[in-house]
């Protein structure tokens, strides 16, 4: 164990920014997920982080927004809470002007499983620079946000490993995806990188065996 959880926290360069707390808890996500992904069934859905928002006005539009533990009620920064919510199932709880709930709208927000299998299919796993993670180690990343109103579909959806769809959040990553599948990531200081997918692109059928 010690010796997986060492690996797995291993520096991995310029783009590595956590701290060696941060890479060690990474590490033991990591090694939690390698698990899932040998003891799933391959029919087995897939898990969905569930939000409860309570909202007043245009919260969900806001860049303040802000969520909650919901057992230590302590804050998570709006980094956390925009990864979470690139790809969950979310119930909206309406509060009235006493506060009091007056509706519970039912979830969404979700990437369909059709779309996720179809940009996993085109990315073949984690397209952040330099990471081979494969797609059971991924999250659906909105390239445009839904929340500010991008769409989802397959043309603004990339595959990001856990870690890495954080990075991207917390450090304010542009992505853009181009016709050709490459992918630009950008960074607000000026640094730029572009990865390939590892995948097979959508509609072109398999070589005759």
């Amino acid at each position: 164990m010690e010796a997986a959880l060492k690996t797995a926290a291993t520096f991995e360069g310029e783009y590595d920014t956590r701290t060696k707390t941060q890479r060690d808890a990474d590490a033991l996500h990591d090694i939690a997920a390698f698990y899932n992904q040998h003891n799933e069934k391959p029919t087995t859905k897939r898990r969905h982080p569930h939000v409860e928002l309570a909202l007043e006005g245009d919260t969900l539009t806001t860049d303040l927004l802000l969520g909650s533990h919901p057992d230590t009620g302590r804050l998570f920064d709006h980094a956390t809470t925009e990864t979470v919510l690139c790809d969950c199932l979310i119930h909206q709880i309406m509060r009235g002007t006493d506060s009091l709930p007056i509706g519970y709208g039912r979830a969404r927000y979700s990437v369909p499983r059709h779309l996720f299998r179809l940009t996993a299919q085109r990315d073949g796993g984690c397209r952040f620079p330099g990471c081979d993670r494969p797609v059971s180690y991924c999250d659906a990343h909105h390239l445009f946000h839904w929340r500010k109103g991008g769409p989802t579909n397959h043309d603004n959806l990339g595959m990001l490993c856990n870690r890495h769809h954080h990075i991207v959040h917390r450090e304010r990553v542009h992505v853009k995806l181009l016709p050709d599948a490459t992918m630009h990531f950008t960074w607000p200081d000026g640094r730029h990188r572009e990865t390939r997918p590892r995948g097979k692109p959508p509609g072109i059928p398999r070589p005759p065996v």
